[in-house]
């Protein structure tokens, strides 16, 4: 995701639409009214006393800052199962000891060939550069085998409309603050994300702001999962499965954040578009 920039407000008021301008605000007083980011120093007092934000029951209720090591709900856990049942990939799964692994030449991360659960293949992978220069994370994408897009087709709405799951890994190559994360995935998601779901999108940054460290250091791995069977969205921190949400539009944005003619990654985009025509090629 696009990481926050010192003029990050005046990018989103540039947009000059109202929708822009109410969705920043609603980003803005929710970090800053979450007990989980009163240290960032993003209590903008002006914002922090607007409007009241709708809200969208988690799956997973974010824990209190006494708690900060709860554990996902039970629906959270079915959530999880669900996810980890789908049999999207033809035949039995790989074994993680017998994968082999690509390495992102930018960063050098490598990456398994297969997701964590064996039952995704990796499409491709790619690098997120701050000021088009800056490494920040390397990220892959992983869908089932038999997911493609055929040449000159809309990738996301083309893979989204194939209802399957797939997975989006970030590995960390230098510290981030969780502050910094959230403001990203404000300024990438919610301008995907039309005025009737931006509730989906508050969700969203409650389940980060309540599971990511204050400081994320280097090496930090965050996957994200999206079902486009069942509209959810889960979220993985370095191998654990902290929550997941029911919301459909922040899925389609995420995806598009990567995929899409708007991506935050032209290097990921052509790696995963070079697979997932490939897979067509073959089909």
């Amino acid at each position: 995701l696009k990481p926050a920039s010192a003029n990050a407000a005046n990018c989103v008021l540039g947009q000059n639409t109202l929708l822009s301008m109410a969705s920043w605000l609603r980003c803005a007083q929710r970090v800053a009214a979450s007990p989980h980011a009163r240290s960032a120093g993003l209590a903008l007092a002006g914002v922090a006393s607007s409007a009241s934000l709708a809200t969208v029951a988690l799956a997973d209720r974010a824990p209190t800052s006494s708690s900060p090591t709860t554990q996902p709900s039970s629906t959270a856990d079915k959530l999880l199962a669900g996810w980890l049942a789908r049999k999207d990939t033809p035949g039995p799964a790989t074994p993680l000891e017998e994968c082999r692994v690509r390495k992102e030449p930018r960063t050098g991360v490598e990456f398994r060939e297969v997701s964590d659960d064996g039952q995704r293949e990796l499409k491709g992978l790619g690098v997120r550069l701050k000021f088009g220069v800056v490494p920040v994370y390397a990220l892959a994408l992983y869908a089932p085998r038999g997911a493609s897009v055929a040449a000159g087709a809309d990738a996301p709405a083309t893979l989204a409309a194939q209802r399957t799951a797939v997975e989006v890994k970030l590995r960390l190559v230098r510290a981030l603050d969780r502050a910094t994360f959230v403001t990203a995935i404000h300024d990438q998601v919610a301008k995907r994300v039309d005025e009737t779901h931006q509730p989906q999108v508050a969700a969203f940054l409650d389940l980060c702001l309540a599971h990511l460290d204050e400081t994320m250091p280097s090496g930090t791995a965050t996957a994200l999962h999206l079902d486009f069977a069942t509209g959810h969205v889960g979220l993985v921190v370095d191998g654990a499965f902290k929550g997941a949400i029911d919301a459909p539009e922040v899925a389609a944005a995420l995806l598009d954040c990567y995929i899409g003619p708007d991506t935050v990654s032209p290097s990921a985009r052509k790696s995963i578009l070079l697979g997932l025509r490939s897979a067509a090629a073959d089909s």
